[in-house]
């Protein structure tokens, strides 16, 4: 079950990662073509996870089970900042009834703008101030 939702978020995330670039270039009205292949994405990541799910398991276990709170908060907190964009997006329709694909875009900077600023501070910390 767990590979099939992170297979249909992996489908998601190349939409707006394509959407996104073709934002970036001004590109409008353009259909794509997408292989049938990647239709099948969340049927492969279920598969696989239902192979590997009890390795992969342990392994965040083992690894996470020794991270600190600020390491856990640094993980989920992007997830938890990207549910609260969407969920607030959704109630209070700041753009209106109806949401269009430039304002999805916009949304999808709001999430993951932060995260990127608060990865790469906690990437600078690790590696040049605390010399890791």
């Amino acid at each position: 079950m767990v590979g099939f939702l992170l297979g249909c978020l992996a489908l998601a995330a190349l939409y707006f990662i394509l959407q996104f670039a073709l934002a970036l270039f001004d590109v409008n009205h353009v259909r794509f073509r997408a292989p049938i292949a990647v239709f099948f994405l969340p049927f492969i990541a279920a598969f696989v996870g239902l192979k590997a799910g009890p390795e992969i398991f342990l392994l965040v276990q083992d690894n996470l089970g020794r991270a600190g709170p600020w390491a856990r908060l640094i993980l989920i907190g992007p997830v938890f900042w990207a549910v609260v964009v969407v969920a607030y997006v959704l109630v209070f329709e700041p753009f209106g009834y109806r949401i269009s694909e430039d304002e999805w875009l916009l949304v999808a900077k709001i999430v993951l703008f932060p995260t990127a600023v608060l990865w790469a501070g906690v990437w600078v910390v690790a590696k040049f101030i605390i010399g890791k």
